[in-house]
Parts: C-alpha cells; structure tokens; sequence
C-alpha cells in the first residue's frame, strides 16, 4: 500500500480497509458493490454530460440550417416528423428503441411493427387513460415496456437513424433527425444505460385485472408446450424469432417466471394452456 493519500483513495473501499484487519465475506462483498455502483454513478455522470453537450450543440445550430453536414437536420415539421417515426419503425431491420417523455406527442408507441420495441416511458403517461392504453397495447403486443420517474427527451433509435424531441427551454421543443453514427450510438449507450435502471411495466401495473394473455400469447404459450422451438413458433405465425421471445419476456415478466419452465407451470396453473 502506498503512503501517497491522493493515490490511495483510487484504490477500491474494501482493499483500504483490508490493512485494518481481516474482512468478513459478506463485508468484503458489500465494499465490492459498494465500489461498483460508484463507478456506475460515474459512468451514468459522463453520459449525461455527453447528452447535455448535444443538446446545447442543437439548440445552438438550429437556427444556422435544416440539412447539416454534421448528420443533424432540424424538423420543423411535427407531421413530417411523425411520418419519419412512422416509417422508420415499420420498415426496421432491428430492434428499436424508444422514450417517451410528458411530451410525448411526437412520437408514439405503434400496435404493430417488423421487430419488437424496447421502450422507456415517464411513469405521469399512465395517468392518461388514452396514453395508457396505447402502451399496455404495445406490451400486450409483445414490446417490452419500461418505467422511470422522469426523462430528458423522446427519442426514436433504429437502423442507425434517431428521432429527437428535445424539451422546450427558451425556445419551442425542437424536433431532429440524426444519422450522424458516432451520435446516434452515443443516444443509444444512453438509452440502454436507462433501460438498466428502468422497472419493467409488467412489475406492478398489470394490463389487465386478471393479467391474462392475449390470444397470441396463448398460442405462443400452446405452441411451446407442443415441444416447437422458438424458430418453428416464428415461422407458424409469420414472425420473427426475436418478436417470439419478447412475448416470453412479457409473460415471464408478468408471472415472476424466471425460466421457461418456471413459465409453463405457471401458466398451466392459471388455465392459459
């Protein structure tokens, strides 16, 4: 151990305390987590900054042109910008990811599209009925859904391309679209960061009274007791595999399944097979 205090206090709490005596497993491991969600308080401070840089950069520049050679354009449009989210997500390549702030009016959650969603709401949307209703129709539909108290923004992330609201300060809530790859993967390190911290909707906001499943979610569950893996569920009903596997992360979720066995016994229990 080095005598240098600066240097010292770099080094993790439980290794400090080890040169004042033995440490017991369970103290030891909580120093360990103790270090690790310090380091991830961290990481989370650099991604906000990185995130409150862009937003400045585009309430700077917003004004000077619509089509910028940085991978930003100004949409001035909220229709055009609607119809962007709108054919951005029904002609996916992947899957998208998506926030909703209290201003969520630009961007809302679809029925259906190519590939599942995994979105971010602000738990105020639930409040209104119609909003509500749209986003337990997308879980039911099988996009995972989560909820944090608050958000900085909507935002659109798929195929490369982002949809940014920003909130209005001094100035209108600007609408963007950015293909600029380096910011468009800083947007979504973002956004996965959220996704981490974020309670699933299925925790305690049940979509319906009884939690049942919908009628695709109970073909599903009937096609995987018959012994079809994922890949012949997909191809019995037109979809992709990962579109199959986020209704089993809805109906896990829902049941506090922890496995695809946990899931059977469950829903056998519940009549749903």
């Amino acid at each position: 151990m080095t005598d240098d205090p600066g240097r010292s206090d770099e080094l993790p709490l439980w290794i400090r305390l080890a040169d004042h005596g033995p440490l017991t497993p369970a103290l030891e491991l909580r120093m360990v987590l103790a270090d690790s969600a310090r380091e991830l308080m961290r990481a989370q401070d650099r991604l906000t900054d990185h995130y409150t840089r862009l937003q400045r950069i585009a309430h700077q520049d917003a004004a000077r042109s619509r089509d910028r050679p940085d991978g930003i354009e100004v949409v001035a449009e909220p229709d055009r910008f609607r119809d962007l989210a709108h054919r951005l997500l029904h002609t996916a390549t992947e899957e998208g990811l998506l926030l909703l702030d209290e201003s969520a009016a630009d961007l809302s959650p679809p029925p259906t599209t190519p590939h599942p969603l995994r979105m971010i709401c602000v738990r105020p949307l639930l409040a209104d009925p119609d909003r509500r209703e749209r986003i337990e129709a997308a879980l039911t539909a099988g996009h995972g859904v989560r909820v944090l108290p608050a958000l900085p923004a909507s935002l659109l992330a798929v195929d490369g391309t982002a949809l940014l609201a920003l909130p209005p300060t001094d100035q209108p809530r600007q609408l963007l679209l950015v293909r600029s790859p380096a910011l468009v993967a800083l947007l979504t390190q973002y956004v996965e960061a959220l996704w981490r911290q974020a309670i699933p909707l299925a925790d305690g906001v049940a979509t319906d009274t009884d939690g049942a499943p919908t009628p695709v979610q109970r073909q599903i569950l009937r096609l995987a007791a018959a012994g079809l893996k994922d890949e012949s569920i997909a191809r019995s009903l037109g979809r992709s595999v990962r579109w199959v596997r986020r209704h089993f992360e809805v109906l896990e979720e829902r049941l506090s399944a922890t496995n695809r066995l946990t899931l059977g016994i469950a829903a056998v229990r519940r009549g749903w097979i």
